[in-house]
């Protein structure tokens, strides 16, 4: 099955319940780890814990999904993220390779999602070759269509990397090229809630006009916020919830593995 343009759900009315997970850095080798981490044990913690504490309608995992961009890692991502029964969209980060995510789950790479008064878009900020990010002429005439499109009453954009600074100078370095085109094109439209990301490995929320601005911990390792340079965080894997409601309101919450299951290398320099 070939890539899925357009995802409609069946949604009849209330909350649509949103599970985004990220930055899961999966690998072809069973025991990868990153900075001391088993990506894919942390991974099936977070799955367990998100699972086990609320139903999802739909799964958001926006990025840096593999660790290499081996099919492996990919097929060993769907396995996981399948056997939850949510239904799911994947968005690629820096890490990824897009012809080996789509050879695995292209009926899962959706460029927009519809949901009863709720549109979702997906933008990839991906730079071949590079970590930092930028959105492509091509990604911002689709958003540009996208917002002008009447069909949704509430949009959510999903991107893999920051727009804004967040504080962490090493991070901040990586940051959308172009992130101030983007959000000039968010404040126009009164129907955009919130911007949506990973890459970050850390808890984001910022109110900016009319929309919220968040970012999400990540399934494995952490990042410590406000750091100078590249530091782990003692937080255990993450993930985030949204419920999108149908007057346009967002309630979210970012949630953890309670147990202290996964001890990073605390003095890892990079990754």
């Amino acid at each position: 099955m070939g890539t899925v343009l357009h995802l409609k759900l069946d949604h009849n009315g209330g909350p649509l319940a949103v599970l985004q997970v990220t930055d899961t850095h999966i690998g072809a080798a069973a025991d990868n780890r990153l900075a001391g981490v088993d990506t894919r044990q942390s991974l099936a913690h977070v799955l367990r814990a998100a699972t086990e504490t609320g139903a999802s309608d739909l799964m958001l995992l926006t990025g840096d999904l593999s660790d290499d961009g081996s099919v492996a890692a990919y097929r060993e991502l769907r396995r996981q993220v399948d056997a939850t029964g949510i239904l799911h969209a994947w968005l690629p980060g820096n890490h990824d390779d897009i012809a080996n995510m789509e050879a695995v789950a292209a009926a899962h790479m959706a460029k927009t999602i519809g949901a009863g008064c709720w549109g979702i878009i997906l933008l990839n900020s991906q730079i071949p070759g590079a970590v930092g990010g930028e959105l492509a002429d091509a990604e911002l005439e689709r958003l540009e269509q996208f917002l002008q499109q009447p069909d949704y009453q509430h949009l959510l954009v999903c991107v893999h990397h920051h727009p804004v600074a967040i504080g962490c100078r090493w991070l901040d370095q990586q940051i959308i090229s172009n992130g101030a085109r983007l959000l000039q094109m968010l404040d126009a439209c009164k129907r955009v809630k919130a911007l949506l990301w990973g890459h970050v490995h850390q808890e984001f929320d910022l109110q900016r006009q009319h929309y919220r601005l968040l970012a999400t911990p990540s399934s494995c390792v952490q990042f410590a916020p406000g750091s100078e340079h590249f530091k782990v965080d003692h937080q255990q894997p993450g993930y985030r919830r949204l419920w999108l409601e149908e007057d346009g309101s967002i309630g979210t919450e970012v949630g953890r593995i309670s147990a202290e299951l996964f001890d990073a290398d605390y003095e890892c320099n990079g990754y």
